[in-house]
């Protein structure tokens, strides 16, 4: 009797250990499935899950939402990884608060939210998001960062996540990049944008071994007392496809997001040492001509070599070249920029910043960058080019500036005389703008700055 009741108590022990821990198993497998290990809110596939649970009631208005940090591999760069993993936990919690009680979220992806939300007219999405934009700008204090919100208004109860999550992300990323926080709603136009990427995507490479990009030349001018002296050019790029120029501003964007804008720089350098070395030969006093480079070379160590080599395949000197980077790239990493540009200076190309004084960085990249030019932004300029207005002022102070360093300034976008008369004035040493001359193709350049006739 005895054995038999010590065997009987074993078993129940037993099987309660058993039961205990298939149970600490299936917990285990729930947290897995169900709980985000970072922010420990709901996962995406908890998401997923009641997502579907939604639809049944067709009279609640829904609408999805996607959330991303803006330049999140800076956030990592600056406060490394245990840093941004608390900037993710930050916003989670902050979504978490500002959501209605039956709403949704999980975080899908390193730093893209999703958010389904109850709402009764559309203001009342408008007014979650900016409160959302709101509390991350001020409850956010290790660094200053910014959201891009793309939403969808579900209007077909049996469309598929899928298809709600992929536009809410295409009016996401409908946004260009910017250092405010925006949102957009999704419209139909969008797909058709979608479609026309899609198009330019599956023709790029073709066009490349077609030659199709072709090198335009928009001449700079010194504003001197001879202001009719082409002092050089910049080379943009004008894309001839099916007999039609297509504009930069459709497919440079598509090419910066896929990355195939590297393969194109390299092409247009090369083209333009080509150029440069036939008006070497024909006894042409060499001008130079400045070419724009994507922020994406700049994980390429071999990015400036490259460069180097091409000149010495055509030999052309490094000097008869200007490398142009937006200032905005320095908003990635400064310091990465600051080798980059010690590098490109070390070749013996000339270095511009474009779009100068659009950035929060700009003086404070001065002190450290090696910089030959100043391209100062045309948003400065005012049609009244009236030298008592601020931006005005703030022009005189950026060329005096810059002229104590030993840094020239060119001025984009002049467009009439009295913005020319005032920029010389004010000490810009150069300008471009469609007053002096519009991009043009090589065959009008030869002929305005050489005199070369067909």
């Amino acid at each position: 009797t005895a054995a038999f009741f010590i065997l009987a108590l074993y078993l129940i022990y037993y099987t309660y250990r058993i039961r205990k821990q298939a149970k600490e198993i299936v917990d285990e497998n729930n947290k897995i499935n169900y709980i985000d290990d970072l922010t420990g809110y709901a996962s995406w596939k908890s998401f997923m899950e009641n997502y579907d649970k939604k639809f049944p009631d067709t009279s609640l208005n829904l609408a999805f939402i996607s959330l991303d940090i803006d330049k999140f591999k800076t956030v990592n760069d600056t406060l490394g990884y245990e840093g941004g993993n608390k900037i993710l936990k930050q916003v989670a919690g902050i979504i978490a608060r500002d959501i209605g009680s039956n709403d949704l979220f999980a975080r899908n992806g390193a730093d893209n939210f999703n958010i389904l939300a109850e709402y009764e007219k559309q203001e009342d999405i408008v007014e979650l998001v900016n409160h959302i934009i709101s509390d991350i700008e001020y409850q956010i204090t290790d660094i200053k960062i910014s959201v891009s919100i793309g939403i969808f208004l579900i209007t077909d109860p049996n469309m598929k996540i899928r298809a709600v999550h992929d536009r809410a992300n295409i009016a996401r990323t409908s946004i260009k990049n910017s250092n405010k926080s925006y949102y957009c709603f999704f419209d139909k136009s969008m797909l058709n944008d979608l479609r026309e990427e899609k198009n330019i995507e599956n023709s790029m490479e073709e066009a490349l071994e077609k030659k199709e990009f072709l090198v335009y030349l928009q001449p700079k001018y010194a504003l001197n007392d001879d202001i009719n002296e082409v002092i050089g050019a910049e080379a943009l790029v004008r894309w001839y496809h099916n007999g039609e120029i297509i504009s930069p501003g459709k497919f440079i964007p598509v090419f910066e997001k896929n990355g195939f804008i590297t393969k194109l720089d390299f092409y247009m350098f090369k083209e333009v040492c080509k150029l440069q070395k036939h008006w070497k030969s024909k006894g042409y006093a060499p001008k130079v001509i400045s070419v724009n480079m994507s922020r994406l070379h700049f994980t390429d160590p071999n990015f400036v070599d490259t460069l180097r080599k091409y000149c010495e395949e055509y030999d052309i000197d490094t000097k008869y070249f200007e490398i142009e980077i937006t200032e905005s790239a320095a908003y990635e990493n400064i310091s990465i920029l600051m080798d980059v540009f010690s590098k490109i200076k070390a070749a013996g190309f000339h270095v511009s910043i474009d779009d100068f004084g659009t950035g929060y960085s700009s003086l404070n990249m001065l002190k450290d960058l090696p910089v030959d030019v100043l391209k100062i932004d045309r948003s400065f300029l005012t049609e009244n080019a009236n030298e008592e207005e601020n931006a005005s002022k703030i022009i005189g102070c950026v060329v005096s500036l810059a002229s104590s360093l030993d840094i020239s300034t060119i001025c984009e976008g002049i467009e009439t005389k009295q913005q020319a008369s005032l920029l010389s004035r004010l000490g810009c040493d150069m300008a471009q703008g469609f007053y002096f001359a519009r991009p043009m193709p090589v065959k009008d350049y030869e002929k305005l700055v050489f005199g070369i006739e067909d």
